[in-house]
């Protein structure tokens, strides 16, 4: 989600081009801690209730909506339009975490032999197996005949 937000590489470097006295371990040391509060306030600001800010725009274009079919005005329109976009934008963002938090969990759970990642390892066997080849109505190969 952050790398693909357009200020994520200046935060990185407008912590890190501060100036740091001190051997080089140290240096990188005070960086690297550095970054990590830059990053945390950064991602606190501009992500914090991201499921919110979904759920006010849709309650924004809803109202919207209803205005233009009582009153329509191209400003309204307008106001639509942009509201469309943010909601867009937020939709997405919506779905970049829900893709790292279950990448998160499979790796949690997966990683350590649980049920479910037998589960999911098998279901994807079954699914990229070839269970028989049929050429002209005739069946080639079956893993029955083996």
């Amino acid at each position: 989600m952050w790398l693909k937000h357009g200020d994520f590489l200046q935060v990185v470097k407008d912590s890190y081009i501060q100036k740091i006295f001190g051997n080089p371990l140290q240096r990188l040391v005070h960086k690297l801690k550095r970054l990590k509060t830059a990053l945390k306030l950064w991602n606190k600001n501009l992500f914090r209730d991201i499921h919110e800010k979904v759920k006010e725009f849709q309650h924004r274009l809803e109202a919207v909506q209803k205005r233009i079919l009582e009153d329509p005005s191209d400003h309204l329109i307008r106001v639509e339009t942009a509201i469309s976009t943010s909601l867009g934008e937020a939709l997405l963002q919506q779905e970049r975490f829900f893709k790292e938090q279950s990448q998160i969990k499979w790796l949690k759970e997966g990683d350590s032999n649980t049920e479910l990642f037998h589960k999911v390892v098998n279901m994807r066997k079954a699914l990229k197996g070839i269970s028989f080849l049929k050429i002209n109505d005739n069946l080639v190969f079956h893993p029955d005949e083996n």
